[in-house]
């Protein structure tokens, strides 16, 4: 995506500083991706931002200003993220549910998800006990009742975000990832 000149940000929610390398409160490093990358930790000052609140904010401002970056990926706290922590009061899959509900409808209405720019992708990191099916949600102005057959991973998903932003150079195939959830095919971006 660098390569590319294309941006990214993190934004979290409890994200003390940017840079941080350490868990803090109920903010986990460990939902930092530039925190696994060492070519990233340089950018991390740049890239990782606190999310703020639903009506004010770095996410709340890029969302109402349409400057969302390439690639954003929010990231919900330890109370948030419908895990659960000791620390936290109250249902876990509610806490969950409601932090979406905060901040996903002000998204579909900025103008980056209005002019077709922007697709949103929700996506748990775990599943259930029994079967370990991942649930993941796929929104943008394409996607219109689509229910894919296609078995999909967490490394699927990475492929469908890095293919729109891959160099020419890459000789990528076809985007059948992008077919199968509905999206269009996109030509790959130049450097």
């Amino acid at each position: 995506m660098i390569a590319a000149g294309r941006t990214w940000r993190s934004y979290a929610q409890g994200l003390p500083a940017p840079c941080t390398r350490t868990d803090s409160g109920f903010f986990a490093v460990r939902h930092m991706p530039s925190a696994y990358y060492l070519s990233e930790r340089s950018r991390c000052r740049a890239r990782e931002k606190p999310v703020g609140r639903p009506t004010t904010g770095t996410l709340h401002s890029a969302v109402a200003a349409g400057t969302l970056p390439a690639f954003s990926m929010v990231t919900p706290d330890l109370c948030h993220d419908m895990h659960g922590h000791s620390g936290c009061t109250g249902d876990r899959i509610e806490a969950g549910d409601r932090y979406l509900a905060q901040y996903l409808p002000q998204v579909l209405a900025g103008p980056d998800f209005a002019s077709g720019r922007l697709v949103v992708i929700i996506t748990f990191d775990e599943g259930s006990r029994t079967s370990n099916h991942i649930p993941t949600v796929v929104l943008s102005r394409t996607t219109k009742g689509v229910a894919s057959k296609q078995a999909f991973t967490h490394c699927s998903t990475l492929r469908t975000v890095e293919e729109p932003a891959a160099p020419a150079a890459a000789g990528l195939r076809a985007h059948r990832h992008l077919d199968a959830l509905g999206l269009p095919s996109v030509t790959p971006l130049t450097p």
